[in-house]
């Protein structure tokens, strides 16, 4: 059998010291004195009983729970093994799964050993590790162990107070005679403590329960045979009828004294004397406090309140019993007391503690303000009976609840930014009325946050709290268009500053000044007479403002050229804080290492935490909304960086900016074996399966070429590409800028060539959009993207953004790719 062991916990303080030893119980303490519950630990593993077939094994094992108030044990799991000769106890045979095992033919020549896994009650950390004894050799026996049959008792349905004799019939095959054999009462399973003859009295703790007896036998080795079995198995009788309570008397209750002090806020106690005349134990004997005829409490005491003064209070107390029957008692009332008083003790003085801050001089979120005060009482030297409580903006906060008498600490959210911390107490004896509150200074918390959006043309907002006028600076690394290779905004802080102290930053605001005037700088504000005049700031207008002198676009590359949307994609956002209170360095925080900030592109496809600023994300222009090209990057990252999960895989891709971006073909090609090329139309599917969760939203703006043209060639894979000219069902505005071949006549798009007016045919080949971001070639080379054309014929087809090429819209090229939505 397991040992029982009881395990003592010491606990320090810094102005006493705590002992003590919990004696077993089967209800676990409701708290570890404020600490968490550890796990349980098995000791002592070993193993006893004779080792050779037809014995029986049992394991033996100490349980300990190593806590201040340990808990009683649950039901440890056990496990017989067969030692396979190896360090790994994992690949062992099982045998057997309860304390003791019975050594069979099957075991003898093997090693055996015993393993148990602890288990307390509770709902914390309740199982521990487990722990094995060592193996022992079973040998083979010589002779047979003994029996015991017919195993019963003498009352089968008992009564606390009868007295149970257990009976059995002992045999030994070897003629050998009965030992001293051992014996178990159980109730309801478990066993009864001490019971370890074979007669049992029942006692009240056995009411309602049904009792079982159970014996080993035991014979003796007169010849002193070796390995002979001695001990044989453990048989139990059935079990009795629930044992029926003793039927005696009922508990008795003297009238109860009510005492205490007679003054509001004072608590009275009803004093009473319990007896049984049968020992059954009191449990929760009922309580009536009256005021008057009504019923004001039901628990031992009671404190006074005003509305006592002037009334009769009374207490009746009804004894009950826990065991035997009857449980209740007659009821028993005390006399009525009638001078209840008004608290006569004058107001006590409260005076407040410095607020603990934690060691900080500027608390923050996360941080925790600790509120204390000092009680002195007034000369009558009643309790105090103080409220404290935390307020925001002289407010009470929910939730915090402060104990008289004990600090009381505020954890700090975010939702008491711009707020006015204090502690507040309001002074009060027992026996006194309340005073007037005493609030703390006021505290605030304070921190710096950044959101918004990691996009060309989108916004980014530092707020900053607590702190008194700090100085506020951006930075974007606008030196070059490397994208993130050609990024220093980590280690440099030289590079171009725009929005100098302010807490809004555009994106981009340098550009779009430069396109529209000094007096607008936001998408929302645009001019309907630059450019291709269409109502949206595109590649049309940054030709405009370059034949205004306003730009300089002189040569094919952008790093000569004024400062567009190439020099900012694939950069990051730095904001520096510097504050004026003694004692702080200056913060930085980095737009893309911020989870606040939303968007951005995604450039690396082994670190899912790398993004940079994106071109802009969706272009509105009338009814349809445009999707910019993905990356290699957020196709392999999908669901992880909020794009789809089924996203299809690129055929190709396309460096610019320092970006690989995804290049799909329409159709899948025969060559196209690699497993990660799933999908038979990869460029519509990318478009299909763009967002999780989104159905039926973006479409690939596409036709077919091959022959004459064909209006959405691809309806049959669900693409539905929304219609923007009742008169041609399918026109969309195309994305490249493009030449009528008919007339020669030139037709600006949203992105990609520009032409001069200067010189009509002439052609700037762009990596990336100056006014948008969006990827129009690579580096290695100029790439088309997916678009639908002008008019269903292939006599009026058009030239897409390709170097010398034509509106070639073969299935197995490989394009960029700008899904459509209606908006």
């Amino acid at each position: 059998m397991k040992s029982s062991f009881k395990y003592c916990a010491l606990a320090l303080a810094i102005t006493s010291v705590l002992t003590g030893c919990n004696e077993e119980s089967s209800n676990p303490p409701n708290d570890n004195n404020g600490n968490p519950y550890v796990e349980p630990i098995a000791s002592e593993i070993s193993m006893s009983g004779d080792s050779y077939v037809g014995s029986t094994l049992t394991g033996e094992y100490k349980f300990i729970d190593p806590n201040y108030s340990p808990r009683p044990e649950g039901s440890s799991a056990y496990d017989w093994r067969l030692d396979d000769g190896d360090k790994d106890l994992t690949n062992d045979t099982s045998i057997g799964s309860k304390q003791t095992l019975l050594l069979s033919d099957n075991e003898l020549d093997t090693s055996v050993y015993f393993c148990v896994t602890p288990e307390a009650t509770g709902n914390t950390n309740t199982g521990g590790d487990e722990k094995c004894s060592t193996a022992t050799i079973i040998n083979a026996g010589n002779g047979n162990k003994p029996v015991a049959d017919n195993v019963r008792l003498n009352n089968t349905s008992p009564t606390v107070g009868n007295s149970l004799t257990g009976l059995y019939d002992f045999s030994d095959t070897d003629d050998d005679p009965q030992g001293t054999s051992t014996f178990r009462w159980t109730a309801n399973g478990n066993d009864i403590a001490d019971a370890t003859l074979s007669s049992l009295t029942l006692t009240n703790q056995q009411e309602n329960k049904n009792i079982q007896f159970c014996v080993t036998p035991v014979s003796t080795n007169p010849d002193n045979i070796v390995n002979s079995p001695l001990v044989g198995d453990e048989v139990c009788s059935l079990a009795t009828a629930a044992t029926q309570p003793y039927a005696g008397s009922a508990p008795t209750a003297t009238k109860p004294v009510i005492t205490g002090d007679h003054t509001v806020g004072s608590q009275l106690s009803a004093n009473y004397t319990y007896a049984d005349d049968d020992r059954d134990l009191e449990n929760n004997s009922l309580f009536s406090w009256k005021r008057g005829a009504t019923e004001v409490a039901t628990s031992k005491t009671y404190t006074l309140q005003t509305a006592d003064i002037g009334q009769s209070i009374s207490v009746t107390v009804t004894p009950v019993a826990g065991t035997g029957t009857p449980t209740n008692g007659t009821p028993a009332t005390s006399d009525t007391i009638t001078d209840i008083t008004a608290p006569v003790g004058p107001v006590p003085i409260v005076a407040l503690d410095v607020i603990d801050k934690g060691g900080v001089t500027y608390p923050e979120v996360g941080n925790v303000l600790t509120g204390s005060y000092v009680y002195t009482p007034s000369n009558t030297g009643s309790t105090d009976d103080s409220t404290a409580v935390w307020k925001a903006d002289d407010v009470m906060i929910a939730g915090v609840t402060c104990t008289t008498g004990t600090a009381c600490d505020l954890s700090l959210v975010a939702e008491y930014y711009n707020k006015n911390l204090t502690y507040c107490v309001t002074p009060k004896a027992v026996d006194s009325s309340a005073g007037s509150e005493s609030c703390s200074t006021p505290e605030k918390v304070y921190g710096i946050a950044l959101t918004g959006t990691l996009e060309f043309g989108k916004t980014l907002n530092l707020a900053v709290y607590g702190y008194d006028n700090p100085t506020i600076t951006w930075n974007v690394d606008v030196s070059n268009i490397d994208g993130p290779a050609g990024d220093n905004i980590r280690e440099q802080r030289n590079s171009v500053t725009e929005g100098e102290s302010a807490k809004t930053f555009l994106i981009g605001d340098e550009v779009f000044k430069k396109i529209i005037n000094t007096d607008q700088n936001s998408l929302l504000d645009l001019d309907d007479t630059i450019g291709n005049k269409n109502g949206i700031v595109d590649d049309a207008d940054w030709a405009q403002a370059s034949l205004d002198g306003n730009v300089t676009m002189d040569s094919g590359s952008a790093d000569t050229n004024t400062i567009n949307a190439a020099h900012y994609i694939g950069k990051d956002v730095a904001v520096t804080v510097t504050f004026t209170e003694i004692g702080l360095t200056p913060i930085t925080l980095i737009a893309s290492e911020t989870p606040a900030v939303r968007g951005g592109v995604y450039y690396d496809k082994a670190d899912v935490a790398k993004r940079g600023i994106e071109p802009i994300r969706e272009l509105i222009f009338g009814s349809v909304v445009y999707h910019r090209p993905i990356t290699v990057a957020e196709v392999v990252h999908n669901s992880a960086i909020g794009f789809g999960e089924n996203v299809a895989y690129p055929r190709y891709s396309k460096p610019a900016t320092g970006i690989d971006w995804a290049v799909y073909r329409a159709e899948k090609d025969p060559s196209d074996t690699d497993p990660k090329y799933k999908s038979d139309y990869p460029a519509v599917d990318s478009c299909l399966n763009l967002y999780d969760g989104v159905n039926d939203l973006w479409h690939l703006p596409v036709s077919r070429s091959d022959g004459s043209y064909v209006a959405n060639g691809y309806a049959d894979q669900g693409n539905k590409p929304p219609m923007t000219d009742a008169d041609k069902p399918y026109t969309l505005i195309k994305l490249a800028n493009s030449i009528h071949k008919d007339t020669n006549a030139h037709k600006p798009g949203l992105l990609g060539t520009y032409i001069h007016r200067t010189a009509p045919n002439a052609k700037l080949n762009y990596k990336v959009s100056p006014t948008t971001g969006r990827v129009l070639n690579g580096d290695t080379g100029t790439t088309a993207y997916w678009s639908a054309t002008k008019n269903a014929s292939k006599t009026n087809s058009v030239l897409f953004y390709e170097a010398g090429g034509s509106g070639n819209n073969n299935p197995t090229n490989g394009r960029f790719v700008s899904c459509v939505r209606a908006k």
